[in-house]
C-alpha cells in the first residue's frame, strides 16, 4: 500500500520515495455477459466465432485482478497492457447500460477505505486498469537504484511516464466519473498523485544533477524547482484533507522545506565564492544560509521524524559554512543582511513537463488484441459502419476547422510581434549579449529533438507518397461503384421494368457522400501541405542559419543597437513580463484546443448507431445531435483565444513606450527576429507536417474500410443480378 514515511537512506544520503498504492478487483466475470448479448444482438452463430475473443478477454481481466502492486514490474505492466487493449474493442460492440451489455465492474479505493458501488462504465474500468499502470510504474520507479547517473535517468523517467498517466486519467475520465462517489478518481486525488509523481521524477533530476557536478547555482535552481512542484502536489493534497491520510500533506510540506533549504544552501555557496571575488554580497549569502537552516527546523516541524538525519545533516553543513562568514562580515565587510533575499531569476526548462504522445504509445503499443479487431468489426452491419465513417468525417472536419480558427490566431500574433522585432527587442534586458538562451534552446530543439531540416523534409516527401496512395485507393472505389452502377443501368434498360431490384444508386448514395467527404478533406489536407511546403521554401536562407553552431551564429549576430539606461531597463522588463503573460495565454488554449480535439476524435457514436438500428431509426439520424454537443466547448475555446489578440495589443502598447528604442531599426533585435520567424516556420511546419501524417494514416485506414465495403456490396450486387438475369431468361420472373 501507500506509505506516507519519507525515508532518509543513510547510505546513499537520498530521501527515499512514494509509490502509489494500486486499485484491488475481483476476477470479474467479462465473458458471460458479453457472450449474451452478442447472442441477442448479432445472432447465436456469430455469438460462437467469438467465444475465442470472450475467452481471451476474460483471460486479460483475470491476470488484471493478479496485480497487487508488490514486485514483478514487468509481468504485471504487461497483464495491465494486454487487458487495455482488449477493452478497447468493447466499448462499441458491447455498450452497457440499461437493456445493455451487463458488466459490472469492481474496484476497491487505494487512497481511502470508502466503498465505492459496483459500476458498468467502461470509463470506470479504463481509468482504474490506468491508476494500477501507473502504480506499477511508480513502484519500479522506487525500485530503481539511483547510485548512477543512469539509474537517476532511469527512475526520473519511470516517475514522469506515472505522473503522466495520472494526468491522462484526470483529462480524459474525471468529469465522467464525478458521480460516482470515488476519492480516487476525483480531480483532486489524480492531479495530487501527478504532482507527487512528477516531483519525485524532479528530485532523481537533481540528484543526477549533483552527481554531474553541476554548479551550484544551477543545482539551487534545479532544488528551488523541486520545492515548487512538492508545494503544487501539498495544495492537490490540501483539497483532499479529510478524505486521505493526513500524513499526505505532511511528506509534501517536509519535502518543500527540505528542498527549498537544499536550493538556499546552494546558491548560498555560489554566492559566497562569487561574494570573495568581489569582496561584495556577503550579507546575502549569509541571509541564504539562515534561510537554510530555519527551512530544516521547519521541515522537522512537520513531526515526519524519519527526516530528521537529512536535515540535521544540511542545518549542520549550512551552520559550518554560516559561523566563518558571519565572523568575516562582522570584522570586514559589516554588510546588512537582507530582510527579503534576491528571487534566483528564471529557473531551467521544467525536466518532468507532460508529454501525453509518449505516454500513448506506451500504453497503446501492446497490440496482441489486434488480432480480434477485424472479427468485431464484421458485427456491425454495414449501414452502421458507413454511418460511423460518416461520424467520423464529420469530427475530422470540424477538428480541421477549430484548428485553423486557433492557427489563424496565433499566426497573427507572431506577425504582429514580428513587425516591431518582439520579443527580440527586449531580449538580454540591462545586458549587451550574445545569442539569448531561450533562442538557442529552441534551435537546439529542433536540430537534435526533431531532426532539423533533413526531417523536416522527410517527412514532406512521406506526405506526398501518402497523397498518392489516397487518391488512388479513392479513384479505385470509385471505379470498382461507378462499374456496378453502370452494369445495373445496363441490364435495367435491357430488361425493363422485368429488373426490378433498387437501382444502385440509391444504396450507394450514403458511400459516396462519406467518401466525397474524403475528397473535400484530402483537397484541404493537399492545400495545407503546399502552404507549409511554400513557407519553408520562402525563408531557406534563415533555416541554413539554423544548422550552424553558437559561436558561428553569434559571430554573426551584429551589436547591440542601444545604451540601456535604468529607466530603459524598467520598460523593458514590463514588455518582457507582458510577452510572458501572452505566452502563457497562448499555451492554455492550445492546451484547452488539444484536450477538445482529442475528446472529439475519440468520441465513440457505435453505441448510438446501433441502438438506433435496432429499434427501427436510419443510425444516420442520431449524427446532428452528437455534433452539436461539442458546440458549446468549441464556443468557450474561441471566446478563450480572444485573449491572445487582446494581450497583444497590451504587449505592443507598453512596447510603444520603451523610451529611445527604435522599433524595426535595431539590426541585432532585426537578424534575431528573422532567426525567430524562421525558426517558428520550421516548428509550426514540423508539427503540421506531423499532425498531417497522423491524418493521411487515418484516412488511408478509413478508406480500406470503404474499399471493403465496396468489394463485399459490389460483390453481393454481382450474385444478385446473376440470380436476377437468370430469372428473367427462364421466364420464371413475370412483371406483375
Amino acid at each position: 500500500g501507500n506509505s506516507s514515511c519519507f525515508l532518509f537512506d543513510s547510505r546513499s544520503g537520498r530521501l527515499a520515495m512514494l509509490s502509489v498504492a494500486v486499485r484491488e478487483t475481483p476476477n470479474v466475470d467479462v465473458a458471460t455477459p458479453t457472450a449474451k448479448f452478442a447472442s441477442k444482438v448479432y445472432g447465436a452463430e456469430e455469438s460462437g466465432k467469438l467465444q475465442e475473443f470472450f475467452q481471451f478477454v476474460q483471460k486479460t481481466r483475470g491476470d488484471v485482478a493478479q496485480v497487487k502492486g508488490g514486485g514483478g514490474f514487468q509481468s504485471a505492466n504487461d497483464a495491465l497492457r494486454k487487458y487495455l487493449g482488449a477493452l478497447e474493442l468493447l466499448p462499441s460492440r458491447f455498450p452497457t447500460g440499461s437493456n445493455q451489455c451487463a458488466l459490472k465492474f469492481s474496484w476497491k479505493e487505494a487512497m481511502t477505505t470508502k466503498k465505492v458501488p459496483d459500476q458498468s462504465s467502461y470509463a470506470w474500468e479504463k481509468a482504474s486498469v490506468l491508476w494500477n499502470l501507473a502504480a506499477v510504474t511508480s513502484k519500479a520507479a522506487t525500485m530503481t537504484d539511483r547510485a548512477s547517473e543512469e539509474g537517476c535517468k532511469r527512475a526520473w523517467e519511470q516517475f514522469q511516464l506515472a505522473g503522466d498517466i495520472f494526468i491522462l486519467i484526470e483529462e480524459q475520465f474525471a468529469s465522467q466519473l464525478n458521480g460516482v462517489g470515488s476519492v480516487d478518481m476525483s480531480s483532486a486525488s489524480l492531479k495530487f498523485n501527478a504532482a507527487l509523481m512528477l516531483a519525485q521524477g524532479y528530485v532523481c533530476f537533481y540528484e543526477r544533477a549533483i552527481k554531474k557536478q553541476s554548479g551550484r547555482s544551477l543545482l539551487a535552481k534545479i532544488a528551488e524547482g523541486v520545492a515548487e512542484s512538492f508545494e503544487l502536489a501539498k495544495s492537490y493534497a490540501d483539497q483532499l484533507r479529510g478524505s486521505i491520510d493526513p500524513s499526505f500533506v505532511k511528506h509534501c510540506s517536509a519535502q518543500y522545506s527540505v528542498y527549498k533549504a537544499s536550493s538556499c544552501y546552494q546558491q548560498a555557496l555560489a554566492e559566497t565564492d562569487a561574494a570573495r571575488q568581489s569582496l561584495a554580497g556577503f550579507g546575502v549569502a549569509i541571509g541564504r544560509l539562515k534561510k537554510c537552516v530555519e527551512l530544516c527546523n521547519v521541515a522537522d516541524t512537520t513531526g515526519v521524524q524519519s527526516i530528521r538525519g537529512a536535515t540535521q545533516q544540511l542545518a549542520q553543513l549550512a551552520q559550518g559554512a554560516l559561523a566563518p562568514l558571519e565572523k568575516d562580515n562582522r570584522e570586514v565587510y559589516m554588510e546588512t543582511i537582507p530582510a527579503q533575499l534576491p528571487a534566483l531569476g528564471k529557473l531551467p526548462k521544467n525536466p518532468m513537463a507532460h508529454k501525453e504522445r509518449k505516454v500513448a504509445e506506451f500504453i497503446l503499443e501492446d497490440t496482441r488484441a489486434e488480432e480480434y479487431r477485424k472479427a468485431l468489426q464484421g458485427l456491425m452491419p454495414a449501414v452502421i459502419r458507413t454511418a460511423s465513417s460518416a461520424y467520423t468525417a464529420q469530427l475530422e472536419a470540424a477538428v480541421d476547422q477549430i484548428k485553423r480558427e486557433i492557427k489563424e490566431v496565433a499566426e497573427q500574433k507572431q506577425a504582429q510581434l514580428q513587425e516591431v522585432n518582439l520579443p527580440y527587442a527586449v531580449d538580454e534586458v540591462g545586458k549587451a549579449g550574445g545569442l539569448p538562451d531561450q533562442l538557442w534552446e529552441k534551435i537546439q530543439d529542433f536540430n537534435q529533438a526533431r531532426g532539423g531540416a533533413a526531417a523536416l523534409e522527410n517527412q514532406v516527401e512521406c506526405l506526398t507518397q501518402m497523397e498518392t496512395a489516397a487518391q488512388s485507393q479513392i479513384a479505385e472505389i470509385k471505379g470498382a461503384l461507378d462499374k456496378e452502377q453502370a452494369d445495373d443501368e445496363e441490364c435495367r434498360n435491357a430488361f425493363g421494368p422485368r429488373w426490378n431490384r433498387v437501382p444502385s444508386e440509391q444504396l450507394t448514395k450514403p458511400m459516396r457522400d462519406t467518401l466525397e467527404g474524403y475528397v473535400q478533406r484530402l483537397a484541404a489536407a493537399k492545400a495545407t501541405n503546399a502552404a507549409i511546403v511554400s513557407k519553408y521554401n520562402s525563408k531557406k536562407d534563415v533555416v541554413a542559419l539554423l544548422s550552424l553552431s553558437r559561436e558561428e551564429l553569434e559571430a554573426k549576430l551584429p551589436a547591440g543597437g542601444h545604451e540601456d539606461n535604468p529607466a530603459l531597463i524598467e520598460a523593458k522588463q514590463s514588455v518582457r513580463q507582458e510577452l510572458d503573460r501572452l505566452n502563457q495565454v497562448e499555451l492554455d488554449v492550445m492546451a484547452e484546443l488539444d484536450k477538445l480535439c482529442g475528446t472529439m476524435l475519440q468520441d465513440n457514436i457505435d453505441p448510438l448507431l446501433l441502438e438506433a438500428h435496432t429499434s427501427g431509426k436510419p443510425p444516420e439520424s442520431v449524427i446532428p445531435q452528437q455534433m452539436e454537443k461539442f458546440n458549446a466547448a468549441r464556443a468557450a475555446l474561441r471566446t478563450k483565444a480572444n485573449a491572445i489578440p487582446e494581450t497583444v495589443a497590451s504587449v505592443k502598447q507598453l512596447f510603444s513606450k520603451c523610451a529611445g528604442l527604435a522599433q524595426g531599426d535595431c539590426a541585432r533585435s532585426r537578424f534575431l527576429a528573422d532567426v525567430g520567424e524562421g525558426l517558428t516556420v520550421v516548428l509550426n511546419g514540423t508539427k503540421d507536417l506531423q499532425e498531417g501524417l497522423r491524418f493521411f494514416e487515418r484516412l488511408l485506414e478509413y478508406l480500406r474500410t470503404i474499399s471493403q465495403q465496396s468489394n463485399d456490396f459490389c460483390a453481393a450486387r454481382q450474385i444478385q443480378k446473376t440470380g436476377l438475369a437468370g430469372q428473367i431468361a427462364n421466364g420464371s420472373l413475370s412483371t406483375s
